[in-house]
């Protein structure tokens, strides 16, 4: 089987996007593992496989997920009273110790050129404002903190909190799919033994089982978990953990690649983020 393109193989896009995508259509992939071969023979699920994989189509529901997500996340984000990276840098918000967050504003006032963090007066005054001050030290740490290997922790954290805003973002995909399948198992079984449907035309009975069985414990497990307060608690644990990346960029020895960049070398200037 030919391998799918190089962005289904980055272990982010794999982790955050096409797994999502993957298990919102699982009962599906049940019901066609189970019928393609009983109808078509054994041979015409491993062509349809690779013809799947060489098409890019596993791409294609990598960006899918991904899109579905972005697009559930700014509402999500306002529920939620902001980004969760900028509102844990309010002063209003208790959610980090006093100290903790008075380190990370020294840090990033002394490190995000031009910026200058509100008081919590002035931010009581403005509070979009302030929101956007906090905004620029956000966009500027994640800018920081790209290197896998230095930020392990971060990465990861960031591919749970992928993971869950684009499974939770294709719930109504995922129930619509399961919906689809009951109805049409259930019915195809019930004109069948009505004789309203040919004996050759006929679900295999262990595999209208399975599917039927597999349909319903995923419509379940959809309604009970996935929920936008699932998507908020990899969030903050995401946001805790860039805001902490203060101290470790703090320790090392190497100064901010936002500082970096003003100097007159062209090449490293031209590096990808």
């Amino acid at each position: 089987m030919s391998k799918p393109l190089p962005l289904v193989l980055d272990h982010y896009d794999r982790g955050a996007r096409l797994y999502p995508a993957m298990i919102a259509m699982f009962p599906a992939l049940v019901a066609g593992s189970v019928m393609v071969p009983h109808f078509f023979g054994k041979d015409a699920l491993a062509l349809l496989l690779s013809l799947v994989a060489a098409c890019g189509l596993l791409v294609l529901v990598a960006h899918v997920a991904r899109d579905a997500g972005k697009a559930k996340e700014s509402g999500w984000f306002h529920a939620w009273g902001g980004r969760p990276s900028v509102s844990m840098l309010r002063h209003r918000d208790r959610r980090l110790l006093g100290p903790d967050k008075a380190h990370h504003h020294s840090f990033l006032a002394a490190h995000v050129p031009g910026l200058c963090l509100p008081s919590a007066e002035q931010e009581m005054a403005d509070p979009a404002g302030a929101d956007g001050a906090y905004g620029r030290a956000v966009n500027w740490l994640l800018q920081q903190t790209r290197d896998q290997a230095h930020f392990g922790l971060l990465f990861r954290r960031n591919l749970e909190y992928g993971f869950r805003r684009n499974l939770t973002a294709l719930r109504s995909v995922a129930l619509s799919l399961d919906s689809v399948l009951i109805c049409g198992v259930v019915t195809t079984l019930l004109l069948t033994d009505r004789g309203v449907i040919p004996e050759r035309f006929a679900l295999p009975a262990s595999g209208a089982g399975l599917t039927l069985g597999v349909a319903v414990l995923h419509a379940a497990l959809a309604l009970a978990i996935l929920r936008p307060a699932w998507v908020a608690r990899a969030s903050e644990d995401f946001s805790r953990q860039l805001l902490a990346s203060c101290d470790t960029l703090g320790a090392s020895p190497v100064k901010p690649a936002a500082k970096k960049a003003a100097a007159p070398t062209r090449k490293k200037a031209a590096a990808p983020t």
